[in-house]
């Protein structure tokens, strides 16, 4: 029985003295990479409209829709019947009227580039000239134009 107990207790007394030897030593860990991961696509900018045609429609349509919220700022496209009133029209009557309230609207136009309301009407002339259907096209979306008013 004695020979039991001293491989026991050898086996202890090893046992102890590989964990105190192991226990000083440091192991090297391999240094895990990165993670590689799909890049997120970075969002391409909107290239810059250069063709003078086509910045003379941005800017008369940026002006019709800002102009369009004035015109119908009292409208609630959920629950109105009353009619939507065009803001070219309102314009154009205003100036024959010789309207004081169409001093908002000119802020509007002075806002997008246009002098006075004269440059407005011109600008939709020569659009009409270009492209009959365009302005036709712009105003067939004014209920919308006016559910994304704010």
């Amino acid at each position: 029985m004695k020979t039991w107990g001293t491989l026991v207790v050898l086996g202890m007394v090893s046992a102890l003295f590989l964990f105190v030897s192991c226990s000083g030593t440091q192991v090297k860990e391999e240094p895990v990479p990165p993670r590689v991961e799909d890049p997120v696509p970075e969002p391409v900018p909107e290239p810059a409209v250069t063709d003078p045609y086509q910045q003379k429609l941005a800017r008369f349509e940026a002006a019709y829709r800002e102009l369009a919220c004035r015109a119908n700022i009292d409208f609630d496209p959920e629950s109105s019947f009353a009619t939507i009133r065009e803001p070219y029209a309102e314009i154009v009557r205003m100036t024959k009227e010789k309207s004081k309230s169409i001093e908002s609207y000119l802020v509007i136009l002075q806002k997008h580039g246009y002098g006075s309301a004269q440059e407005l009407f011109d600008d939709r002339e020569r659009i009409d000239v270009a492209d009959p259907n365009w302005f036709k096209n712009l105003t067939g979306g004014l209920y919308d134009m006016l559910d994304a008013c704010e």
